[in-house]
């Protein structure tokens, strides 16, 4: 992966100030331009699927097991760099649907399927009245990608018998520059503005999808940003995993900025992650 092309002086003080003060006007992490022209990152796609030995018996004394996931073939620091917080991601919510609390991490998705297959095949064996099939799976696809950023979704439903089914949504970018993943944080200028807009469309969200009429209640009074946002092309997409900011919220809390909204909020480092200069 190509470096950020440097600004050289050596004019003097007066040539240097006027190079300096061009450069603040410009985009401070230009590309180059073969890596402008170069084709998108190849994702590689690892998909994983187990069955337990009772579903050919019976459909309702079943355990699937479905992993997907991205690699990314390009031998470098920048592709090492996300692919390990890739397989971070997918190790964090895989780890609690095991039994033993001291799993070590990361896991070996083998060894992980193995023993939730063994664990429900033994549950079926001492309860053959047992008929409640379990699911877990963890799907991740590619939202948005340009020549600065690449925007992930990690998708993960688990139903082991409880009450509700653990639904859970990761968004992640990553900046195609050094690889680490973005903050929502970084690429604002005015924050206060920004957090405004988000619970003015929270608020919107939630009115139009509950029937609660004292749905204000049951949120927080502060509304946080929150840990999951993916940069589009068209603007950022929010998403609240059920249980975040609203107290008893079993559902997804999702919502869309247009990128004409918030353009004037983002710093440089935004905008071009938003190939937007």
């Amino acid at each position: 992966m190509k470096q950020f092309i440097g600004i050289v002086w050596n004019f003097g003080v007066i040539a240097g100030v006027s190079l300096l003060f061009t450069a603040c006007k410009q985009d401070a992490r230009k590309m180059p331009e073969s890596l402008l022209t170069s084709p998108p990152l190849e994702l590689k796609w690892e998909s994983k699927n187990w069955v337990s030995s009772t579903c050919a018996n019976d459909s309702l004394q079943c355990l699937k097991l479905q992993v997907e996931f991205p690699i990314i073939t390009e031998d470098n620091q920048i592709s090492r760099q996300i692919n390990d917080t890739l397989l971070a991601n997918l190790h964090q919510l895989l780890i609690p649907t095991l039994p033993q609390v001291n799993t070590s991490f990361p896991i070996e998705l083998g060894k992980w399927a193995q023993q939730l297959l063994h664990e429900y095949e033994e549950l079926v064996a001492e309860d053959p009245e047992y008929r409640i099939p379990w699911e877990i799976k963890l799907i991740t696809d590619s939202l948005y990608q340009n020549p600065f950023l690449l925007s992930i979704r990690m998708k993960f439903y688990a139903f082991t018998g409880g009450a509700h089914p653990n639904v859970q949504q990761r968004l992640m970018n990553f900046d195609l520059l050094n690889g680490h993943k973005v903050e929502l944080r970084s690429i604002f200028k005015d924050e206060r503005a920004l957090i405004k807009m988000v619970e003015m469309k929270f608020l919107e969200e939630q009115r139009q999808s509950s029937s609660d009429q004292s749905i204000d209640g049951a949120i927080t009074e502060t509304i946080a940003l929150p840990d999951n946002f993916a940069i589009m092309e068209e603007g950022l997409y929010f998403l609240y995993n059920p249980l975040e900011e609203v107290v008893y919220g079993l559902t997804l809390t999702e919502f869309f900025l247009p990128y004409k909204e918030i353009e004037d909020l983002l710093n440089q480092k935004g905008k071009t992650l938003f190939n937007k200069n």
